[in-house]
């Protein structure tokens, strides 16, 4: 077992585990002076969930979309729904 690092880890997992990231995912996350939270997100952390042109085709179908004016919430739904 390790020493603590802040309030958000236990100890019961071995530090950078699979099981430390999916139970404590706050464990590595430092309490700065000011009471905040501070939490450094690696791009290790997030490559495998960014595909590039995965997200170039989202954006470009969003930004061709025309702005809806509804006052209704079905008319919000269907042209969701749309």
């Amino acid at each position: 077992m390790s020493a603590r690092v802040s309030k958000f880890e236990s100890g019961k997992y071995e530090k950078g585990s699979i099981k430390q990231r999916i139970f404590e995912p706050l464990a590595g996350a430092k309490t700065l002076a000011n009471g905040t939270l501070y939490y450094e997100v690696s791009e290790k952390e997030i490559s495998r969930k960014i595909d590039e042109t995965a997200l170039r085709i989202f954006f470009n179908k969003v930004k061709d979309m025309e702005q809806i004016d509804a006052e209704d919430e079905s008319e919000i739904h269907a042209a969701m729904y749309d």
